[in-house]
């Protein structure tokens, strides 16, 4: 457990050449990408979809059919669909990471909900990259890659993306690890560093300190209304 930024850093600093790095609210949720937390409401019989691909194909679809006069430049590829969707709050089968560990901590300790559970920063080398995404990305594996466009929001949270595969059916998403097949592959699996509840708070008012805030992380109105709203003590 870290006790500050500075010892944060440390830890950071064991871990290295680890390169992207995600904060999660609670330290308890799995690495999943969001369609993946979806799968509850198969379970309970509210979904009328017969498999993740028929889940995937019906939202990018609809999507591209009612955002159409929304967009001014229209993605190029599948892959660039999906991060355009994930930006508007679509799940899909990303998983949202940054290269800087200070912006990974943020997101760690930004959300009030969980302001009285452990978050967890988790650090990650990845087996591989795509350079190109020019005509997409077929994978087995989870594969990061940097998108070819990327609005101003990912350039300041300095984001990549971890691409999943689509399970059979609606079979679970399976755990990062368990894509290991060589005992070196297991021991580059993600690394996770815990946050204390009660550290949330003074950590949030250092990443402040450092310029690290909403105003920063989400660019426009929106940020600025929320970093006012913390520093005046608001909810």
């Amino acid at each position: 457990m870290i006790q500050c930024i500075t010892k944060f850093l440390e830890e950071v600093g064991t871990v290295l050449p680890y390169q992207i790095f995600r904060g999660q609210s609670d330290s308890t949720w799995p690495l999943h990408p969001s369609i993946a937390r979806q799968r509850d409401l198969f379970d309970q019989g509210q979904w009328t979809f017969t498999s993740w691909r028929q889940t995937e194909d019906t939202l990018i679809e609809q999507f591209q059919r009612l955002g159409a006069p929304h967009i001014d430049k229209a993605p190029e590829n599948q892959l660039e669909w999906l991060v355009l969707m994930q930006h508007y709050g679509l799940p899909t089968v990303l998983l949202d990471w940054s290269t800087n560990p200070l912006k990974a901590l943020f997101f760690a300790v930004e959300d009030l909900r969980y302001e009285d559970t452990d978050a967890a920063v988790y650090s990650y080398l990845p087996k591989s990259w795509y350079e190109n995404t020019d005509h997409g990305i077929s994978v087995s594996s989870p594969t990061c890659f940097f998108p070819k466009h990327q609005n101003q929001r990912l350039i300041n949270q300095e984001g990549c993306f971890l691409i999943f595969p689509l399970p059979e059916g609606f079979e679970a998403f399976l755990a990062m690890d368990s894509f290991a097949s060589t005992r070196s592959d297991i021991d580059k699996m993600p690394i996770r560093i815990i946050i204390p509840a009660k550290l949330k708070n003074p950590i949030r008012k250092q990443l402040d300190m450092l310029g690290i805030t909403h105003q920063t992380m989400y660019p426009g109105l929106d940020g600025i209304s929320k970093t006012i709203r913390r520093r005046a003590g608001l909810s």
